[in-house]
């Protein structure tokens, strides 16, 4: 059962990693993927920066139980 949970959970936390990479840039308008990288989503001053470290938390914390 607990390795059913943790595939789950390693499994989330991708999905939401590609989901976060795809969905956040689009609320940066005048933001290239092509061009710049993404660590320039969370950086102080970016406007995508709260709602970029809030889903990186989650994406962490699920990581989190998976290797538990």
């Amino acid at each position: 059962m607990i390795r059913k949970v943790l595939i789950v959970c390693g499994i989330l936390s991708s999905l939401l990693y590609v989901a976060m990479n795809v969905f956040v840039p689009m609320l940066w308008e005048g933001y290239r993927s092509a061009s710049q990288t993404v660590s320039e989503l969370s950086a102080i001053g970016a406007p995508t920066r709260p709602l970029w470290s809030a889903a990186l938390s989650i994406t962490a914390g699920v990581d989190a139980i998976n290797t538990d």
